[in-house]
């Protein structure tokens, strides 16, 4: 297993587009992986065109073929884990502080100088080489004796935090901050009780001939209404399963989700 994700994120690395620009197709831009910036793979990209921060790769890519040549057990985990660990850590923070046009923050274009060029979005080389050493280290963490030593699981659970912690905890966070800014996008304590005070979120009008109710109000309604119909269709499941005909048994097993 450790070798075919290794020889997949080798592959993205050095033989697939890194970069995906609005411009170009998926099919057109493989047709550029040694030639120019836009399609280049990761590998031409830190050669040729300006980009060291995706050398990053090269930590992980290592560390995985160290470990596969290694037997399996401690070493072998604290290779692929710390390797690909460091890959993904220095990827992604180059991710988040480069953008299309150079640095994201003001400050790190102050401190370190103006980039040549900057980034667009992940083709499939970049996405590739990222679930690679997600597995890889969901191997290496396996290997460590977490998760009793199963790969399969191991990987499972990191590739499931790390679509949580991208695509799901950023905008959330976002979200939760925004509420704390005013219209200048100052912080402001008084904003949030604002925001949390209007009558879209409290408000009883449909109680009283009105179109809607606030979100509090609708939320907790819905809550209600499902964990209430959940417990009758739960009861009537269970009654059937136990004393209906024991031809009910598979099919009631099928609709309720439950494998003996």
């Amino acid at each position: 297993m450790v070798g075919v994700w290794l020889l997949l994120a080798g592959l993205a690395f050095v033989a697939l587009p890194w970069y995906l620009p609005q411009n170009l197709t998926l099919m057109r831009s493989m047709g550029g992986v040694w030639a120019g910036p836009d399609a280049a793979s990761g590998l031409w990209q830190v050669l040729r065109h300006g980009k060291p921060w995706l050398a990053w790769a090269v930590p992980g890519l290592l560390g995985a073929a160290l470990a596969w040549r290694w037997p399996a057990g401690r070493v072998q985990g604290t290779l692929l884990a710390g390797g690909a660990g460091l890959s993904l850590l220095g990827l992604l923070v180059s991710a988040f502080a480069i953008g299309v046009t150079g640095w994201e923050f003001e400050g790190l274009n102050t401190a370190l100088g103006a980039l040549v060029s900057g980034q667009p979005g992940l083709g499939l080389g970049g996405a590739l080489l990222l679930l690679a050493l997600l597995m890889l280290l969901g191997a290496g963490i396996a290997r460590l004796g977490y998760f009793r030593g199963d790969l399969f699981v191991a990987g499972a659970v990191v590739l499931s935090s790390a679509l949580l912690l991208l695509f799901v905890a950023p905008p959330v966070a976002k979200a939760l901050l925004g509420g704390f800014q005013d219209e200048a996008g100052q912080w402001s304590a008084a904003a949030l009780a604002e925001r949390l005070g209007q009558e879209r979120v409290w408000g009883l009008g449909c109680l009283v001939g009105g179109v809607r109710c606030g979100v509090a109000w609708n939320t907790l309604f819905l809550a209600l209404i499902t964990s209430t119909g959940t417990t009758v269709m739960g009861t009537l499941i269970a009654l059937l399963a136990e004393r209906g005909h024991r031809r009910l048994a598979k099919p009631l097993n099928v609709l309720a989700l439950y494998r003996p």
